[in-house]
């Protein structure tokens, strides 16, 4: 007699569900990066605009010429804000799905566990109807005798 586990439609259901917990974790990952990258992008062309127009005050050039910096900064304010909030929901999303692949591996450890512990029951069983044929072996022997 073998040992089949009764739950292993279950466990295997709940390694599906953790597998596919994980890629959405790695697909949310993927996208916050690529938002948290965009986002340092802007800001380091925020940070050139601000060096270039400080820069501009300094050595002495037109008022449109500062007026245009001072455009193009307003405007990347608002991308970095837009960006910032993708970002922060990007990150949230990454957040969840974390949380949701802990949730499923914690599932599939419960199962595994439970596997774990009726496979060692059956080992025991199996030792004790051995012992058991072999008393009754050895019970037989005797009593031929």
């Amino acid at each position: 007699m073998t040992f089949s586990f009764s739950l292993q439609n279950v466990l295997k259901l709940k390694e599906h569900e953790k597998k596919e917990a994980e890629q959405k974790f790695s697909a949310a990952t993927g996208d916050f990066e690529k938002a948290a990258t965009g986002l340092y992008e802007l800001l380091k062309q925020k940070e050139k605009l601000e060096e270039a127009y400080e820069h501009a005050l300094a050595e002495g050039t037109t008022i449109s010429r500062l007026n245009d910096v001072k455009n193009q900064i307003g405007f990347l304010e608002s991308l970095i804000e837009t960006s910032r909030k993708t970002t922060d929901r990007a990150r949230m999303r990454m957040q969840t799905s974390r949380s949701k692949v802990s949730r499923k591996a914690a599932d599939v450890l419960k199962y595994e566990k439970i596997r774990g512990i009726k496979l060692s029951d059956y080992k025991e069983e199996q030792k004790n109807r051995e012992a058991k044929q072999l008393d009754d072996i050895a019970l037989q022997q005797y009593l031929r005798k």
